[in-house]
């Protein structure tokens, strides 16, 4: 059982003494001497619960938003992600789109950055990932506007907020709706 759980922090690359990465057991299991159980479920525990933070799914409260800036702005999703392994993740926000002119639709820009989140409506900020401009054909119809995007070479045990910037296409007023985020250490 010692070395399975041993063999399995080695092959997802996490540390299992402390100082060693961000994933840090509580007890330390010698060769040769015996274990509790309750020293390996804490141990199995904690590396399971490390495991989870680096696969992470969570659905932001806010929403329908709604924009007639032709400028884009931030949309204060305040998603957080703490890298534990690798540093190179995948984001996808899955929502629905809609705006009142027909033809017209919503610019996205998918971005990240460190420290404090942005808010709904601040200014453009952090890395982007990804773009995408979506029109659809009938006024107020509702379209996927979907993004993704693999960011490499962050910081281990560095947060990070992931968040979009988006603006009316050319014009009317652009909603975002059912937004869904997802981030997965690769």
């Amino acid at each position: 059982m010692i070395r399975a759980l041993l063999a399995i922090a080695l092959v997802l690359g996490l540390g299992v003494g402390s100082g060693q990465a961000a994933c840090v057991l509580p007890n330390t299991l010698t060769a040769g001497t015996l274990a509790s159980a309750s020293q390996v479920m804490a141990n199995f525990n904690a590396l399971n619960a490390c495991i989870n933070k680096s696969n992470m799914s969570l659905t932001p409260a806010a929403g329908p938003l709604t924009t007639v800036n032709g400028t884009e702005t931030m949309i204060g999703l305040a998603a957080t992600f703490t890298p534990v392994a690798s540093g190179n993740i995948f984001i996808y926000i899955q929502a629905q789109c809609a705006n009142t002119v027909t033809g017209d639709g919503v610019n996205q820009t998918l971005r990240f950055g460190t420290g404090t989140a942005p808010v709904f409506g601040a200014a453009i900020t952090g890395t982007v990932v990804n773009t995408s401009s979506l029109t659809e054909a009938n006024g107020n119809a509702v379209f996927s506007c979907n993004m993704a995007g693999i960011v490499t070479g962050l910081t281990i045990a560095t947060p990070i907020w992931i968040d979009e910037s988006w603006a009316a296409l050319t014009g009317g007023t652009a909603t975002i709706v059912r937004m869904n985020v997802q981030v997965f250490e690769l």
